[in-house]
Order: C-alpha cells, then structure tokens, then sequence
C-alpha cells in the first residue's frame, strides 16, 4: 500500500516541479528571445543600414531552446529522484503510526478475547449444568462481573491512553507534588496493609504546573505498581531538586524485559508469574505519555528479584 503511496505522491511532486520548471522556461526563452530580436533590432526601429543574418539568430533560438529542453530533462531526473527520496521520508512516520494502530488493534483484541472467553465459558458450564443450584449461580455470577470489571478496567485504560495520545482535556494548573503524592498514598493505604507494606514519604513541598489529574494518575499508576510487586517491604518517596523518586524492594524487573516496560501492554515474565496480579501493561504506556506531555522524563532503573527505582523528572 505505501509503495503505491510513495509512488504517487513522487508524481506529484515531479508534476508540481516540472510545472514551475516549464512556467520559468517558457518565460525566460520569451524574454530571451525578445531580446535577440531587440538587439537585431529587427522591430519597428530597424535601420536599413545593417544587414541581418536570419540563420544565425534562428540558430541562437534553437541553441536556447535545446539548453532549456536539456535543463528540463535534468530537473526532471533529479527530482524524480529527491521526489522519491523525500516521499519515503514524509510518509515513514505515517507508515509508522499505522503499524502501531495494528499493533495495537492486535493485541488490544487478544486482551479483550481472554475475559470475554472466561465469562462465556462460565455461563456456558452453568446453563448446561442440570444440577445447578442459587449458590452456584450466584458464584458464578460474580465470576462475571470479576471478568466485566477487568473489561471494564482494560476499556478505561485503552480509553485514556487514546485521550493522552490526543492531548484531549489537559489542564494547566499549579499542583503541589507532596499534597498529591499523600493523596495517593492514603487512598492506596488499604492495599498498602493488606500486605504489610509501609509507604514512606519523604517528599518536601514542590509545585509543578500540569494537569492535576493526570499527575495523580501518574503517581497513583507507580505506586500501585511498587505495591502490587512487592511484599512486607517498606516503599521509599523522596524528592531532589526537579526529581521525584519512588523506590521499592520488590519482584523488580529483569534487563531483557526493561527495554520493552513502555510497549502498550508488554508484561514482564516475572510480573506474571510471580505476582499473580492481574494487569493489562498499560500502566507504565499511560504513565510515560503523562511524563511526555508534561515536558519531563520517566526513568525506571531495576533487578530482577531486588527492586524497582523510578525517577520522575519533571520540567524546571
């Protein structure tokens, strides 16, 4: 498809350059020549007294006329060839934002077959039970909405991601990292307890200005993330001039998954083996588009079996 694409588009820009290149040959040979017919003053103002030879001012028409055709073949091979040249790069980031829309269309269909798979599977083995009584119902009701929820969660998430890529709905205001670094930590607190983690944190008072949400999100998206894969191990927030840093001792991550922890819904090995927790790997994507709008950067630095750093670098 892009080839035919590439294609086309060095076409017209051959046609566009061969235009103008034809507009300026004609009129230069036009003005040219008025001047060869000026200078042999073969106008209205023409003395009898000298004599004109006719061949050789046709001849120097001619002469021109094959410069100009000759210059004209040249335009046309060299910008054929930049043409073509240049199509590729123009349509390269196209090309590249497709590919990532199938990608993404690809594996946003396979997590959202694995839940849909589940619930029906449950409600199949329920009808063709003929023994099934109302707790069992019931339980396997609530199956259904523990894979509806997880839908809805995988929704919300591709939904939100979409509306950062958009830049939809951003808001400047100034947000004091501390107040909001608290907020997250006491609405994660029972999560925090419930396997025995301690949050401790140690950021002073700094303000950024962003988007209050989104910078809650960010924070919110980290820290669940330091608690879901660690266990009875404390959590560490603390701050240094422009940077935030979130440390836990946890499962951590191995270097040939690393690279990849910002590919929409990329899930380490050991997340999904060792955790148990349930995630889409659009956590980390939604966070770094979050850091990418605010003019900051994301740093994640970890080993595998010993812990997570990340550095959230915000814009001076």
């Amino acid at each position: 498809m892009f080839k035919r694409a590439r294609l086309q588009l060095t076409l017209w820009y051959v046609l566009i350059i061969m235009l103008v290149s034809l507009f300026f040959s004609v009129a230069i040979y036009g003005l040219i020549s008025i001047e060869i017919d000026r200078f042999a003053n073969r106008g209205p103002m023409r003395r009898p007294d000298i004599e004109i030879d006719v061949e050789f001012i046709s001849e120097s028409k001619n002469h021109l006329l094959l410069q100009l055709l000759y210059q004209n073949i040249v335009i046309l091979v060299v910008s054929g060839s930049l043409s073509y040249f240049l199509a590729g790069i123009t349509l390269k980031p196209i090309a590249k934002i497709i590919e990532e829309q199938k990608i993404f269309i690809s594996d946003a269909s396979h997590e959202l077959r694995t839940p849909l798979t589940a619930l029906k599977s449950t409600f199949e083995v329920a009808l063709r039970s003929p023994k099934l009584n109302i707790a069992e119902a019931k339980n396997n009701l609530k199956i259904g909405i523990k894979e509806v929820d997880k839908l809805t969660n995988l929704t919300n998430s591709m939904l939100r991601l979409s509306h950062l890529e958009n830049g939809n709905g951003q808001q400047h205001l100034s947000i004091n990292i501390k107040e909001t670094i608290d907020k997250v930590i006491a609405r994660l607190s029972a999560k925090a307890s419930s396997k025995k983690i301690k949050i401790i944190n140690k950021t002073k008072n700094y303000f950024i200005v962003g988007d209050p949400s989104s910078i809650e999100e960010l924070f919110e998206i980290i820290i669940d993330n330091a608690i879901k894969y660690s266990d009875n191990q404390p959590i560490k927030i603390y701050s240094t001039n422009n940077k935030i840093i979130i440390k836990d001792s946890g499962l951590g991550i191995s270097q040939k998954d690393l690279p990849h922890i910002f590919d929409r819904f990329y899930r380490a090995d050991n997340a999904r083996t060792k955790s148990g927790e349930g995630g889409y790997g659009l956590g980390l994507p939604i966070a770094k588009k979050i850091m990418d709008k605010q003019g900051g950067k994301i740093i994640v630095d970890s080993i595998s079996d010993n812990g997570t750093t990340v550095q959230l670098i915000f814009r001076k």
